[in-house]
Parts: C-alpha cells; structure tokens; sequence
C-alpha cells in the first residue's frame, strides 16, 4: 500500500508534472506546508453507546475506537483515554481513565440514581489531542430521566423563540457584480435546526426578490448578484419576523460554485469573480487543492479573460471519503475562497444476520460478515426503540463529523441508500458550514509541536524521603504490583527522584514500593512520594456547556410512557438464559489484561499440541525440537515481532518451556496477535495460557502495600437493569435487550450474537466496528424472531 505522502506526491505528478521541475515553487510549498502540519499522528475517537436516552435506573455502557487518521487504521498505540460525562451547564458528572487495547475500549457510567431529568454530554479525550489547535476531541449528547421529575428544559429541541438566520456565502466572500451562490441556515440558540420555512429575499425598499424554501434541517440557499443595494433575509415564525441583513459585498474576492450530487463519481468547482479581481490576479499563479489533512489534490486555475470564470471537473474517486476541503490558493500561500465538500463512502451490507434458535430454547443470531478480522460491539434493543435515535455512527464520525466544527447531527440519514436528492441535501449541510475546522492560516503559520506526551500505560514518579542515601546510584526502587504481575525497579537519581513508566494498573491497585542496595536483597525501610502522575489528565478543550441563565426556561420535554424497573425481580427466561451460558463461560475473559483478546475455552477431548495451535491463530511457530521461536508480523514494518506470553500470569521468555504441553492440560487461552505493547522492545501480539492447575503460586512479601489512585477504570461486566416487564409499552420505547461491548470474528468471518428471550417479535440490532486493517462496520439491522 502507497503511504499517504506518497498518495499525495503521487497525484501532484499527474496533475501538475512540469512544475516538479522548479525548485521550491508554490505548489511544492503547498505540500510542505499540508505535510508539515498533518505530520503528527492524529487520534480520533468514536463512542458507541448502547443507547443515548437512559432512566437513572440504567447504567450507561460504552465501546470506544481509536483511529489513526494519518494511516487510516485503528490506533493500536492509544492507551490512555479520558471518558467524562457533564451535564448541560458544564458541570462534570463523573471521568474515568479509559485503557485502550489495539484501539478500542469499554466501560460504563453507573449509579445514576441521584442525577436530575435532562441533557448529559459524554466527552473523550487524550493527553496527546492537546498538541493540536483544533478540538480532536469527541462529545456525544445522551438524556437521562429520573422517574421522581421527568419534566425538565430539553436543549435538543427546536427553540422557536431563539431563531437566527445565519448566512453562509459559496467561497466565504460575497463578491461585487457576480452571480454568488449564498447558504441560508436557521438555527436556535443551541444550534437545533428550525426548518420547512420560506424565507424572502428583500431589496432596500423591502420588495421581496426571492422566496427560499428551507427544508426540515434549516438549510437553503439562493443566488444573487450583489451590488450597491443592500440586501436583507427575513422570516415569519410564530407571528414574530426575524430579518438578517446581509454582508455588504466586496470589491475584490471569488466566489465558487460546487456541484458535488449531480455528476456521476466526478465533481465541479466552478471559480467566477469580477474585473477588478482579476486584472489584480492575472500575474499571480493560482491553484484548486482539494485536501483531507495531508492527502491532497492540485489543479493549476487559469480564469477566462472573457467570462472570468473557469470550471474544472474531477474524480471524486482520487479524493478521500468523507469530508475534504476546496481550496483557492494563490502563490503567496493566501487563501482567497474555501468550502467543504463530501464524499459519501460505499456502504455496503458487511453482515448477513440470521436467527438461530438453540436446542434449549435460547435464541442466537447468527453473523457472517465480508471483513476479515473484526472488532465489534453490538446493542440490541425492541424494534420501535425511540432510545438510539441520536447516536452517530462510527463512518459518520470517522469520515465526516470529525473534520466539521459543528458536526452534522443526522448525517447517516443522508449516507444511508444516497440518492441524488439526499445528496443535494448532504451538500447543502456542507455549504452552510461556517469556515473549515483547519484553518489555512495556521496550516501555513503554526504547524503543531509535540508539547504534550503520548501517554501509552501509567507513569509513576516518586522522590525518597527517607533514608537519606549518600550515594543514590547504589540503590534502586523495586514496584511490585501482584494482581497485574508487575515486579520492576528503577534507578534513583542523585536527588532521589525515581520513575516507572508504561505501567497498566487498575484504579487504586494495590502496589509496594521497596529500597535496594544493588549488592543485598533485603528491602530497607522507605518512605516516599510516589503517586501516578498522568492518571488524571486535563483538555484544553472541555465541553462548556450552556449559560445557566439560557437554561432558566419553561420545562419542554416530552416523555413517553417509561419502563418500571424492581430491585429484586429476576425474569425466569433470562434464568435460564444464563445458566446456558455458564457451561462454556470463559473464566478469565473480563479481566483488564484479557479484554480485546480471543478467548478460547478447552475441552478435555482437545488432542492437538500448543504450539500448533499458536500456530494456527496468527503466530508464526518455528520448532527445531531444542529451541522454539514465536513471532507476528509488526503491523508498523516489516520486521517480525516477538509476543509477550504468560502462563498463569507469570511472563515465559523462553518459548521452548511451551514444547511439550497438550491442550488438554489447559483451561483456557487468550491471544490477539495484533495486540502493541508499549516497551520500545519491537513487541507485538499477546498470548495469556491458563493451565488446569496453575504450575506457579504468587510471591509473597513482607513489605507493606499502598493503593495507588487515578489509574485505570476496570470496565465491569454487562449486567442489565431488572425491568418490571419486557411486554410493557415503556421497555419497547427505551428498553435494552443486550449489550455486547466486544465481539470478534472467527476465522470463518462468523460471529455469535446472543439475545436474552424477552418475548420480543422483532429486535433491532445496531452493531459498530472496524477490522484490523482500517474497514469500517456500522450497521442496523431489524431481526425478525
């Protein structure tokens, strides 16, 4: 596969390849300044919820993926990850420290009992995201309601009083003499869209010049031709008039005008300005790029004399999927118009699902997808749920609403079997963006710098208190942590200052600290000041939140009949639901070091050796009956990569220990031969061996424990609320059937989907994921049972 820079250099050759000739030119710097400033790796990251109304009853339950924006793969080097939930006035509800595994992680917010009907917002972040000028972070907004006061203000809905008419002209200018194509969108103070409205176009003396018909996500537009008379937009809402004047046009700019739904995999940007505009730009060069982050395309721009105008056309084959910006550049690296554009991706179905009923009378769906290697979650809910309404999928994020400074809130409405007047619509959301999230000025000035670290495990620092040491090279800090199979040691400084890094440890592990002198075993007395120091991490960018005095309005919720939960209830069919389960449950699988690997549960009948079926799993096995070496293929180069193996929690370095044992004297294996280890040490791919009867026991010690705070959050089990009834009327509208936070595909590309029997006649089923090698997977399936 071309890397990205070479993509870009790639299609610089075959649109411009006599400019390659000269030294440094404009379009060489184009490249520098695009490269420069998209060099760091970017992280974005995509929250699926199992549903975004929830009954403070409930527990929110969450699967996170990490995506390299620059290799258009997971980020498998993501590790810590900041989830916090806010509620509408900013104030913080609860953070946790998500651990990240070859890019995804789960977790849940409980205890929701005491919190308030009304709109919470659910915030993901790293320490790494604040390096950039934009916001790289994710928001996702989610209701609560409490049953002892469902009324509260609900920000989502259209406030018709607080309507404003927002103008968005084609290119960013209104240009002086020419036609200009203008975006219209209508907008309450919480930037809800208020729409299916007409509004007027009005000259000085009010005669209307036009009617622009909005439709139901507040956007429009029209065209104009701007001079010396000024120009207003006004609209009627509920017997009020609002009227927008607007700018007064300028003398001198470009106006564009881009048709992205009407041409078949091609698309047109048409550049048009006036006299004056361009006999100032006649001598200049001037350049078409249209860019996503650092992957770009550049088309040389020569205006007509005559019409002043020039249209070029491309594939949209050659530009990225999602969202990409158009750009007029000239050589002095100005920028004189700008818009967004998008290119829709190929949804295609990635999963036939099919209904499968178990001899015991519980109901599975069967999966078989098109990817290979699959990394999913999966939310059941009835059928007519209103509860998964607002959640965005992970293409919708991944490709679109994560390069917009106001993300579109319904764009998989317009992704999902496109057409050409969804497209029309999807164009006209992009028009009606404001400006571009990257902005051309600090492309060219202000590449980001990596100030802040990327943080891949815990780091715990500490200074000795006592003893006093005269010679500190002579001792070393021994960290022991038990539960996580941890025992390393770190130099002391000649200040006394030590440190651990790339530690995975669960909030207040129970860790200990031990002084050594080099030359004697025996831990001596020590006080210290060790504490994790970037368990607790804070963004630049925190959602704020709404004016307090905004919210001070009249209660506007409407809540349908909800469900009614009984502390003690436990229904008979999930019973018996889960003692199914209980014969072939994995016994390890939800602990924090085994999440995101396969488990496999072995059979006392299994015959084959270990290290054939390491071999069949996506290690390469070699074994010349003395030594035996393990690799995978590091998914960063080309170079083999050796796993870290444990048996029984205890680290094996040397593989021929694994000669000779048989599967059936194992319990359970688990192993992801993707998995990145944070060491430095070329290390890829994990395998987790437990036996029948464990070969080693735990080391006990003397030295006294401490807890350590601010690590990371262990993700619970999935356990779902005792609801009164699964028939009534409140379980069909905001239920939950299952949550299902990982799901991996077999070698067969098939996966298990269990559903719980809640006498459901349909269900949908809402799954979200990505494969190893970057495919996205969001799909919604209605399943009839």
């Amino acid at each position: 596969m071309l890397s990205k820079l070479n993509w870009l250099l790639l299609f610089l050759f075959i649109f411009c390849p006599k400019n390659f000739s000269q030294t440094n030119g404009p379009k060489e710097q184009i490249v520098e300044k695009l490269n420069n400033y998209f060099a760091l790796e970017r992280e974005n990251i995509h929250l699926h919820l199992n549903k975004d109304t929830y009954l403070s009853e409930e527990d929110i339950w969450f699967k996170g993926y990490a995506y390299n924006r620059k290799e258009l793969l997971p980020f498998y080097k993501t590790m810590n990850v900041f989830v916090v939930l806010y509620n509408q006035a900013g104030i913080k509800i609860n953070q946790q420290l998500a651990y990240s595994n070859t890019g995804t992680f789960e977790g849940a917010f409980k205890d929701l009992k005491k919190l308030p009907s009304g709109n919470y917002y659910i915030q993901v972040y790293t320490n790494w995201m604040n390096n950039f000028q934009e916001n790289e972070s994710s928001i996702y907004p989610i209701k609560i309601i409490n049953p002892a006061k469902t009324d509260f203000f609900d920000t989502t809905k259209s406030n018709l009083a607080s309507a404003q008419i927002e103008i968005h002209p084609e290119g960013g200018t209104l240009v002086y003499g020419i036609t200009n194509t203008v975006g219209v969108k209508i907008v309450d103070m919480f930037n809800n869209p208020i729409g299916n409205l007409t509004a007027k176009l009005r000259n000085s003396i009010n005669e209307v010049v036009s009617e622009i018909a909005i439709n139901s996500d507040g956007l429009g537009k029209f065209i104009v031709t701007p001079k010396n008379d000024p120009y207003s937009l006004t609209l009627e809402i509920n017997n009020k008039i609002i009227q927008q004047t607007l700018p007064n046009p300028s003398t001198k700019g470009l106006s564009l005008e881009v048709n992205c739904y009407t041409l078949n995999n091609k698309a047109s940007v048409k550049i048009k300005t006036n006299a004056t505009t361009f006999n100032d730009l006649k001598s200049k060069q001037l350049f078409l790029v249209v860019q996503q982050d650092e992957r770009a395309l550049l088309f040389d721009i020569a205006l007509d004399s005559n019409s002043l105008e020039q249209n070029i056309i491309f594939s949209t084959e050659n530009i990225s999927n999602g969202v990409n910006t158009v750009r007029i550049i000239d050589e002095n690296m100005n920028q004189l118009a700008e818009r967004t554009i998008i290119k829709l991706p190929n949804l295609t179905q990635k999963f036939t699902l099919s209904k499968k009923t178990t001899n015991t009378g519980t109901i599975q769906i069967e999966g078989l997808s098109s990817q290979n290697d699959a990394n999913l979650s999966v939310s059941i809910v009835p059928a007519n749920s209103i509860a998964t309404e607002k959640n965005t999928s992970i293409t919708s994020d991944f490709l679109s609403n994560f390069y917009l400074i106001k993300p579109i809130k319904n764009i998989d409405l317009y992704q999902t079997n496109p057409n050409t007047a969804k497209k029309y619509e999807l164009d006209l959301a992009m028009l009606n963006q404001s400006k571009s999230k990257y902005s051309w000025n600090e492309i060219v000035q202000n590449p980001p710098q990596p100030n802040y670290e990327f943080d891949m495990g815990l780091t715990v620092k500490g200074r000795v208190l006592t003893p006093t040491l005269k010679n500190a090279k002579d001792y070393n800090i021994r960290f022991r942590a038990f539960h996580h199979q941890i025992n390393v040691q770190s130099p002391i400084t000649e200040t006394g200052d030590f440190e651990f890094k790339y530690l995975v440890l669960k909030d207040s592990a129970s860790v200990d600290f031990s002084l050594l002198k080099n030359v004697e075993a025996t831990p001596l007395k020590l006080t210290h000041t060790a504490k994790i120091t970037n368990g607790n991490r804070e963004y630049k960018f925190p959602f704020k939140g709404f004016n307090p005095t905004d919210l001070q309005q009249t209660t506007n919720s409407q809540i349908l009949e909800l469900p009614v939960f009984e502390d003690d209830i436990i229904e008979l069919n999930t019973v018996t639901v889960k003692a199914e389960a209980k014969k072939n449950m994995l016994t390890h699988a939800n602990t924090m070091e085994n999440r995101n690997l396969r488990g496999y549960k072995i059979s006392e009948q299994e015959t084959m050796n270990l290290l054939t079926f390491i071999n069949t799993r996506g290690f390469k096995v070699s074994d010349n009956g003395m030594d035996v070496s393990i690799t995978v293929l590091n998914s960063g180069s080309n170079i083999p990569a050796r796993p870290e193996i444990f048996v029984d929690n205890i680290q094996i370095r040397d593989f021929s220990y694994l000669q000779n044992i048989q599967m059936n004297e194992l319990e359970e294996i688990y192993m992801n031969p993707n998995a990145l280890i944070p060491s430095g040490r070329n290390l890829q791919g994990i395998i987790r061996i437990y036996t029948k009867k464990p070969i080693y026991s735990t080391l006990k010690t003397n030295v006294k424990s401490s807890e350590l705070a601010n690590g990371f959050t262990t993700a619970p089990k999935f356990e779902n609320s005792n609801y009164n009834s699964t028939l009534s009327q409140g379980f069909l509208y905001y239920g939950v059937i299952n949550w299902i936070p990982t799901l991996l595909t077999d070698q067969k590309n098939s996966s298990q989907i269990d559903v719980p029997n809640f006498n459901q006649k349909k269900i949908k089923i809402i799954i979200e994921g990505f494969t190893y090698n970057g495919e996205l997977i969001s799909e919604t399936q209605i399943i009839d049972l």
